[in-house]
């Protein structure tokens, strides 16, 4: 019975993992990226357990060779990164927050920015109702400069500043999606920020208005002259289709290259995958990237110290 259940676990995680590799074909294909580290592990322990079993090789062979795609995929975020190995004063410090449209503890998410005491914050999911308790009190003291487009629900974002911006924009995709250009002058430099928060795939139509998005996100980073981070929700794994042809396109890497993988969004407490992060143009070493954190959301926030080169 045990040798059944570890042959079938690791047959149809292999499986998964194949299926995950075909996102371009089918729309639903493409979401099994979400859980390319929970295909790695289990895999593993198949392997492990198959070992022990002394399964068949050709049982062995089979989950080796679904394990290696999602090794190759996950490898490069625990190389070694060569930069300085603690933050200095010098560094901008991001945070990235999703809001979660159900939430309603603003003094929680506003105590959070003011623990990490950011230079730089990108509020996803923030509605109106959200904006407007950030436009008063002590929040609005710490980061006067503050530019918004909130929603009613889900849509809205909004980057918060302690330096002025040098320019802030509302890029539209689409009739109804839109993203965030903020330009700061940093250390002399002028760089640039686009915050994002595509639909969540969860039909057809929906994972194709996201890659649309991409594509657009893909137009406008390659028109950048200045040094480009991309952050905020994006609904998808940074090894998914449409963003390995996004960075394909464009001069941006995963910020969270050689920091690990962090998951930031969960689902009943079982579900993860890293939904939130950054991706960086060359210009940037990232000397810090954490998630961690309750601010009543269904994701966790992103801290993240980068640096000039």
């Amino acid at each position: 019975m045990i040798h059944k259940t570890t042959i079938g676990l690791g047959l149809t995680v292999t499986v998964l993992t194949a299926g995950s590799m075909a996102g371009r074909v089918y729309w639903m294909l493409d979401v099994l990226t979400h859980f390319t580290i929970q295909f790695a592990l289990l895999l593993t322990l198949c392997l492990v357990a198959g070992v022990v079993q002394r399964l068949h090789w050709r049982y062995l062979l089979v989950m080796t060779a679904g394990l290696i795609p999602n090794l190759v995929i996950l490898y490069p975020y625990f190389l070694p990164v060569a930069t300085a190995a603690a933050p200095t004063s010098d560094d901008l410090t991001i945070v990235s927050i999703n809001v979660y449209a159900g939430n309603d503890d603003f003094d929680a998410v506003a105590g959070y920015v003011a623990e990490k005491d950011p230079d730089l914050v990108l509020f996803t999911e923030a509605r109106y109702e959200f904006v407007d308790y950030l436009e008063q009190g002590g929040f609005a003291d710490s980061y006067p400069y503050r530019y918004a487009e909130p929603s009613r629900w889900s849509r809205g974002l909004m980057f918060a500043s302690k330096t002025p911006f040098v320019n802030a924009e509302t890029v539209y995709t689409t009739e109804r999606s839109r993203f965030l250009s903020v330009v700061l002058d940093w250390q002399g430099q002028p760089v640039t920020f686009f915050s994002v928060h595509p639909l969540p795939p969860l039909s057809n139509l929906w994972t194709q208005s996201r890659n649309n998005e991409y594509l657009a996100f893909t137009e406008h980073a390659s028109a950048v002259e200045t040094p480009l981070i991309m952050v905020g929700d994006f609904n998808a794994a940074p090894w998914s289709y449409p963003l390995r042809r996004l960075m394909a396109n464009t001069n941006l890497r995963p910020g969270a290259y050689g920091h690990g993988i962090r998951p930031t969004w969960f689902f009943m407490g079982v579900v993860q995958a890293p939904l939130d992060y950054m991706l960086v143009s060359p210009e940037w070493d990232v000397v810090r990237y954490e998630t961690a954190g309750n601010v009543g959301s269904d994701h966790l926030p992103l801290v993240t110290d980068v640096r000039l080169r």
